[in-house]
């Protein structure tokens, strides 16, 4: 049948219905037919089959926006273009093992860019001290421990411009983390200071930096891992403090920098029992309850790599990744091989057919992300 056979309504009764099963299902469709003729018969539109095939590649497009991943090598090899097409991922993060010269760098980030449909996040942890992913090839940064404000904006800016010149649009960085437990195997000097009020003056600082120089800040480790004696890159550490302590003490930074718009937040791997027995990277209480709703937060929520052993020793990744979007994480960090990556959004694709509560969080997440992305890159 011709398309020009069709009349005008009845173009727009099978586009009108289109967008209905767009809104309503997402993904999962398995018949769809449409009355056309008024005698009680039914006929299948033949250009259904266009829209069914547009609305899966539409579906696979929003859940690989979620993902925040690493890659292998210096350089992209015809397996990791075809991963990257394939999944089309929200944003990449930078590890040592895809750094060697800042041309290699470069021309890599270019070749990322070209896979990709929707601009990526380009990211990598350059916190200063003893956290630079760029150490090989930019300016060595002293930590910000301890640092007054001109020297630390000084060491800030060399950071912020050697991004911007490689292709970087994102850095995991400031750290708001509270250094109050000196035994503290992760953060130490890490943290910006000891005492609260510090940590959220000059984090405030950095972020409007980085927010004039346009390369995005993702604070972390929300909601807050200065306090606690165990790694999360190990086990799972548990902070024992009611809501109003929080209030009073680890949020602090947080909620400064959430008042100054900062337009990512990167959530740790840590549990609050007072909130929900669960790691606050896949807690519901914590990220909408806590983040969204009480804290008025409007920016990015990522989770940590959720192959550390807090996460890992005690979720599938493939379950980690589903429970993370549904408690309301925008992007999920998952630093493994391409085709264990593959695995999981092979999953989450299968897992948004049966599961309504996974595919609105996935639409509501994905303009999120879009909407950041449209704001800054």
């Amino acid at each position: 049948m011709n398309f020009q056979e069709f009349s005008t309504t009845r173009k727009n009764l099978i586009f009108s219905r289109l967008t209905l099963v767009t809104k309503a299902t997402c993904c999962g469709i398995k018949c769809l037919r449409y009355k056309l003729n008024g005698r009680g018969r039914f006929k299948t539109c033949p250009y259904i089959f266009i829209g069914i095939i547009f609305l899966v590649h539409e579906t696979d497009q929003k859940i690989g926006q979620h993902f925040f991943i690493s890659i292998e090598g210096y350089n992209l090899s015809k397996k990791t273009k075809h991963f990257l097409k394939t999944v089309q991922p929200g944003g990449i993060v930078f590890f040592k093992n895809n750094i060697k010269t800042k041309q290699q760098v470069k021309k890599l980030i270019r070749e990322i860019k070209k896979c990709i449909k929707i601009s990526p996040f380009i990211a990598t942890d350059q916190e200063g001290g003893r956290v630079q992913r760029l150490r090989k090839i930019c300016t060595f940064v002293p930590s910000p421990w301890a640092l007054h404000a001109k020297p630390l904006l000084k060491y800030q800016q060399i950071i912020i411009r050697e991004l911007s010149e490689l292709g970087f649009n994102m850095n995991f960085a400031p750290v708001l983390d509270i250094n109050s437990n000196p035994k503290n195997p992760i953060i130490g000097q890490r943290a910006i200071s000891n005492k609260p009020e510090i940590v959220s003056k000059y984090g405030e600082k950095i972020i409007k930096l980085y927010a004039k120089n346009s390369i995005l800040a993702c604070v972390k480790h929300f909601p807050g891992h200065g306090g606690l004696s165990i790694d999360s890159h190990f086990d799972l550490p548990v902070l024992k403090k009611t809501k109003k302590e929080l209030y009073n003490f680890e949020l602090i930074p947080f909620k400064n920098a959430i008042k100054n718009k900062v337009p990512a937040m990167m959530i740790g791997h840590i549990e609050i029992p007072s909130i929900e027995k669960k790691p606050a990277s896949i807690s519901k209480e914590v990220l909408e309850n806590l983040l969204r709703k009480e804290l008025k937060y409007g920016g990015l929520i990522i989770t940590d790599d959720l192959l550390m052993k807090a996460i890992a020793k005690n979720y599938a990744l493939k379950e980690a990744s589903r429970e993370a979007i549904l408690a309301g994480a925008n992007l999920i960090l998952i630093n493994t091989k391409e085709e264990n990556i593959l695995r999981v959004f092979e999953y989450i694709k299968k897992e948004a057919t049966r599961n309504i509560k996974l595919r609105k969080m996935i639409n509501k997440s994905y303009k999120k992300i879009v909407g950041i992305k449209k704001k800054y890159l």
